[in-house]
């Protein structure tokens, strides 16, 4: 009696012991087999999307399947980021002008006897910018390229003593006008000169507050700033 009891025993351990060598069942989901431990605080398979063979395979940590899914998370928002900023850049560059451009007129003030001093891309535009006032526009243009005198007109002012504008020229016109260079590498008239239209008088440079090598180029008419590129009326 007690042989029979000893072996049904025997039997009942050796059952468990292969019970608990074999693997788990997978878990079905949808028609999928998910292979190992459930997810802890009974959490369902279906907010879990990392439950699969791969990524929480038989035994692994917890924490280690949270890390991967906090990894994936902060991939998932980085390219989120990545497409709003692209979005916002693509409506950026839609809606706003191109900050450097050509002149928005054939010539300085739609006026047939003036022309512009070089050829080159607006840096600046005449008018409020930056918190302050420009009275005139800037030009870019490669260091020593030649600046022309916008109209026929008589030198009135040639040097550095305006603070800011570097060697800088001054050309009163016919009508009241007045143009004035400023930022020049090097000076080709002197005071006094008189000069005609389209003459060379100096060489792009970077004198004064600037950084670059530019032409600031300005107009009046008596004691009136004007807008350069746009018509006189």
């Amino acid at each position: 009696m007690k042989n029979i009891i000893h072996r049904i025993v025997l039997a009942g351990c050796v059952a468990m012991l292969v019970s608990c060598s074999q693997p788990p069942a997978p878990i079905e989901r949808n028609g999928d087999k998910y292979y190992g431990r459930r997810p802890a605080n009974n959490r369902s398979l279906a907010n879990d999307p990392y439950a699969d063979a791969s990524q929480n395979p038989l035994d692994v940590r917890d924490d280690a399947v949270l890390e991967v899914q906090d990894e994936r998370k902060r991939d998932a928002y980085d390219e989120e980021f990545e497409n709003m900023q692209s979005e916002m850049l693509r409506q950026n560059n839609a809606t706003t002008p191109e900050v450097q451009g050509n002149f928005k007129l054939a010539n300085p003030m739609g006026l047939k006897n003036f022309d512009w001093p070089l050829d080159g891309k607006v840096l600046f535009h005449y008018g409020s910018g930056q918190g302050k006032f420009r009275e005139g526009i800037a030009i870019s243009a490669a260091q020593g390229v030649s600046v022309q005198a916008a109209a026929t007109g008589e030198v009135i002012y040639v040097g550095d003593g305006v603070k800011g504008f570097g060697k800088l020229i001054i050309i009163k016109h016919d009508g009241d006008f007045m143009t004035a260079y400023a930022h020049s590498n090097s000076v080709m008239v002197r005071k006094g000169e008189k000069v005609t239209r389209g003459q060379a008088i100096a060489r792009v440079g970077k004198t004064g507050d600037v950084s670059s090598p530019q032409l600031y180029f300005s107009v009046r008419r008596g004691k009136m700033t004007i807008d350069p590129e746009k018509p006189l009326l």
